[in-house]
Parts: structure tokens; sequence; C-alpha cells
């Protein structure tokens, strides 16, 4: 089965691209991180998470939501955080960068079939939402995150 998928891989990932690329054209401009490719490697967008500033990201979350966009926290837990892994191997010590990031991210709707109109209308209300944000994003973009 995963070998049949094989053939319509490198297509799939030409269409989260153009989504990834709409995404980057209606965003671009704010007081946020985009995911984007590195100096040697191109970004597959699998996911399309972005980085803002912890408050500033609760507060477009909190009316996201109220509004229904579709905006989530792909990961609201970091692995060392997890219940299950605390209580099968004990407590891990504190990952500080880590738990910045965690922090940080929001995760915005993406697949190879979103069409133009769907991206536009996340990334819209999103404009919208952090029309009133911090005039600054969160720290550097990490160098070889994918």
């Amino acid at each position: 089965v995963l070998l049949g998928k094989l053939a319509s891989l490198a297509g799939q990932i030409a269409q989260r691209r153009q989504v990834a690329a709409w995404y980057a054209e209606l965003l671009g401009d704010l007081p946020l991180i985009l995911p984007g490719d590195g100096e040697d490697w191109r970004h597959s967008y699998h996911l399309h998470v972005v980085r803002l500033k912890p408050a500033v990201r609760e507060q477009v979350l909190a009316e996201g939501r109220r509004r229904g966009l579709p905006l989530s926290l792909h990961y609201a837990l970091a692995c060392h955080q997890n219940p299950y892994l605390i209580e099968r191997f004990g407590a891990q010590p504190p990952l500080p960068e880590t738990e910045r990031r965690l922090a940080e991210i929001l995760t915005l709707p993406l697949h190879p079939y979103l069409e133009r109109t769907s991206v536009e209308a996340v990334a819209l209300p999103l404009r919208e939402l952090l029309a009133g944000a911090a005039p600054e994003a969160p720290g550097p973009a990490p160098e070889a995150i994918g």
C-alpha cells in the first residue's frame, strides 16, 4: 500500500508547497515566523507550524477558536512532559528551549487538496487577529527544522 502511495508523493509535496506559498503571500508581512526552506533542504510541509509570541499565540488561538477557525496546537505537550512517559520512565529534566518553542507554535491547516479560498478563509481572519499584535515576532527562526 505504501509503495503505491510513493508514486504520488512528489505531486502531493508540490501541492503542499503551493498551499504554503499562499500562506506566505497572505501572512508574510505579519509578526510571526512562517516555516520555510533551509540553506540545503526543502520543506515538505507535512505540517504548517507558525511561531508567535506566546501571549499573542494564546490570544489568537482563543479568539480564532471562538470564531471557528481551524487553528490547533499540534503539539500541546513536549515529549518529556507527556504523562504516560513520566509515569513509565519518571520525571525528566526540564528542556527550557523546547518548552519556550512549544509556547510559541500554532498549526494552520495544510493538506495537498486545500484550495486557495480555504487558505484565505483562515489567513484573512488571522491577519485581522494579528493586526493588534506586538510588532516583533519571536526569536530567530530555527535553521534546520523541517
